[in-house]
């Protein structure tokens, strides 16, 4: 079996495995327990990696003092996403200097430089953030429209999160570690 980058590859007729990227590519994720270290983990490596990924639906339970939105804000502003803010700064200066050199040269420098410029679409911008919680029926999801969006548009689902107390009663422990996973493909 060889090895060429990340994808394996044997000489059987087995087909080589896709890039993270490319299997990602254009597709919506759900996430459970982005808000837990590991899940914060996986969801700056999928933005890092998976630039191309249509969108991230992370559940999040309400806090006493704070929205789903706010809690998501508060952990995509932490120093773990700096690299992929450093990443768009360079892609958006980038695209910017051929966007001005384009205009540049169909015009012959007129005032439309800047007129027909691209945006690259932020990585916060990806990230929606889902009032849940999965030990309630359809996730804890209420606001129905996001569950349609969601059943329309989500292709895979990361669950990472689960319940860390390690003295839970049994049935809570597996209402959130267990019987939410089939909610979720409910």
């Amino acid at each position: 079996m060889a090895t060429t980058g990340t994808t394996q590859t044997s000489s059987s007729s087995t087909p080589p495995l896709p890039r993270i990227g490319e299997f990602y590519r254009g597709k919506s994720v759900l996430v459970t327990g982005a808000t837990g270290f590991l899940g914060k983990c996986l969801l700056e490596r999928l933005l890092r990696d998976c630039g191309d990924l249509k969108k991230i639906y992370v559940l999040v339970r309400p806090a006493k003092d704070k929205t789903p939105a706010q809690r998501m804000e508060e952990i995509l502003q932490d120093s773990l996403f700096d690299l992929i803010r450093k990443q768009e700064a360079i892609a958006q200066a980038s695209l910017s200097r051929s966007s001005s050199t384009d205009s540049l040269h169909k015009d012959g420098g007129g005032a439309a430089a800047g007129a027909g410029r691209r945006q690259q679409v932020s990585f916060e911008d990806k990230v929606v953030a889902v009032a849940a919680d999965l030990a309630e029926p359809q996730m804890g999801v209420k606001d129905e429209e996001m569950m349609e969006e969601m059943r329309e548009n989500v292709s895979i689902i990361l669950h990472m999160a689960a319940t860390v107390n390690f003295n839970e009663k049994l049935d809570i422990s597996l209402a959130t570690n267990v019987v939410s996973v089939q909610n979720l493909i409910k």
